[in-house]
């Protein structure tokens, strides 16, 4: 999060007409990307918690039926009082369905981008390594999803998309290039991506008012 840029929340709406959430400069936090089993979280659940900025954003996101948490300041414990709400990262239904095989539109997309303003598109399966990483701005979307369980219902939050800006090395970030250092599906694909880039930089409009441009 840029702390010299105020958070923006806007509400969209898909081809389908269906809404879904824009939140731009977002503070999240307790990041389990790779769905990693804790005391507070079910092995395979892949989530972060997003820091609502103000108390009546929050308000408002508890009125459309989203289940917004407050934290509060524990007894001798330095801090802020603060609402916050789980973005839930899905590629598969509970009972292992591949979301994809359900809605293709409902799997969600996560981009890492980099000093050169060039975003990759992350794996299933490598998306775990930003758990370990510092988080410098995050861009995302996400859309309400109703559910039913054990005769109980509520509204849970979807992830759609996320762009993820991370501290670089300070070594590496001296230089410019483009080196597969592990093998990898992400330096392939970064390395694919960085080529086509290059080839067409003269037919890619540029995104009108974010540091880089979405797909």
């Amino acid at each position: 999060m840029n702390s010299n840029l105020p958070t923006t929340f806007e509400t969209m709406k898909d081809s389908h007409g269906n809404e879904f959430y824009v939140v731009d400069n977002a503070l999240i936090q307790w990041t389990n990307f790779s769905g990693t089993e804790t005391p507070y979280n079910r092995k395979g659940k892949r989530n972060f918690e997003w820091v609502i900025p103000d108390p009546e954003l929050a308000q408002q996101l508890a009125g459309l039926g989203f289940n917004v948490k407050h934290h509060s300041v524990r007894e001798d414990f330095d801090g802020e009082e603060y609402d916050h709400m789980k973005i839930e990262i899905s590629y598969e239904t509970n009972d292992g369905r591949p979301i994809g095989d359900i809605n293709k539109e409902w799997v969600p997309e996560v981009y890492l981008v980099d000093d050169d303003d060039y975003y990759t598109l992350l794996t299933e399966d490598s998306i775990g390594e930003l758990d370990s990483k510092i988080i410098t701005y995050t861009l995302f979307e996400f859309r309400p999803y109703n559910w039913t369980y054990n005769k109980k219902t509520g509204m849970s939050a979807k992830l759609k998309r996320i762009f993820l800006r991370v501290k670089q090395d300070p070594i590496m970030g001296r230089f410019k290039g483009n080196t597969a250092v592990r093998p990898n599906d992400y330096s392939v694909q970064r390395t694919q991506d960085l080529q086509e880039r290059i080839k067409f930089s003269n037919q890619t409009p540029g995104g009108d008012d974010l540091p880089f441009e979405i797909p």
